[in-house]
């Protein structure tokens, strides 16, 4: 039997940023995806809310922690069972190096645009839903930049099958 795990996408802070809402949410359910084809038959996604075991999708202001990594434009936390992963908004100041932050939405944007993609930031976000840790600041350190959970994670469309069985297998040793 597997765990279900519920998610929702709180729209007003993608709206407000000026992106489109249906292709945010389009975006974090390719990634809800990649985890479910990665966990499938551990882990079941539905989209919804529930008291217990949901990730919310935030974009907003004030909440990411930008003291522990000055370039971090996404944050998940966990509530007790209950998950926000939140975004750097559109538009915002992000850093020194980047003056503006800028999300891509879709295959189009993620190939030939400047940014981060909403994709690669909620397939390594949902990561640590399920402490899945950074490989590059482990001991002995991974350094591997495509692997999904990088610390500067990187412009992935999906968990590519090198990774897939491994990330499982992990789960699976974790979670028996």
């Amino acid at each position: 039997m597997s765990e279900v795990v519920n998610w929702i996408v709180v729209e007003p802070g993608f709206t407000k940023a000026g992106l489109n809402p249906f292709r945010v949410r389009s975006e974090i359910a390719k990634g809800i995806n990649e985890w479910a084809k990665t966990l499938k038959g551990l882990v079941e996604f539905r989209e919804g809310y529930t008291q217990r075991g949901c990730i919310a999708f935030q974009m907003s202001y004030g909440v990411i922690n930008a003291n522990a990594d000055p370039d971090r434009v996404a944050q998940c936390d966990d509530f007790k069972n209950n998950w926000v992963i939140t975004f750097l908004p559109h538009g915002a100041p992000a850093n020194k190096v980047r003056p503006k932050q800028k999300w891509l939405l879709g295959w189009w944007q993620d190939t030939f645009g400047s940014g981060d993609s909403i994709l690669a930031a909620t397939i390594h976000e949902v990561g640590h839903v399920f402490d899945f840790k950074h490989p590059d600041e482990q001991d002995p350190p991974v350094f591997d930049p495509q692997h999904p959970m990088h610390s500067q994670f990187p412009d992935c469309r999906n968990i590519g099958r090198r990774y897939r069985q491994s990330l499982r297998e992990e789960f699976i040793r974790r979670y028996p």
